[in-house]
């Protein structure tokens, strides 16, 4: 079975290090790279087209939720979305 192309973006080298960690908890994950900015994410989802993207929604310059509109144009590659889990300075939090 084919690993799933993750792709994780948060402007915090802790919370980036702490989904990292989680993620090779799982197995069956292959972490393309990670960005501490949308404008790096969005070359690097145009070069790798990860699977799943984790992305955090409160981030400075760009934030998440702008980016996330961005990619879900009608030209844009066609994504799902659903709740996830958020990066809390206590640890992670499912919503």
């Amino acid at each position: 079975m084919p690993s799933v192309r993750v792709l994780i973006v948060d402007d915090s080298r802790l919370a980036r290090l702490e989904l990292k960690e989680q993620l090779k908890k799982i197995g069956g994950i292959d972490l393309i790279t990670e960005a501490a900015n949308t404008r790096d994410a969005l070359q690097i989802i145009t070069e790798h087209q990860p699977d799943v993207l984790l992305l955090d929604i409160n981030m400075p310059g760009e934030d998440g939720l702008t980016t996330l509109r961005g990619l879900m144009r009608p030209r844009a590659k066609r994504l799902s979305t659903r709740p996830s889990t958020l990066w809390k300075p206590k640890g992670l939090a499912r919503v």
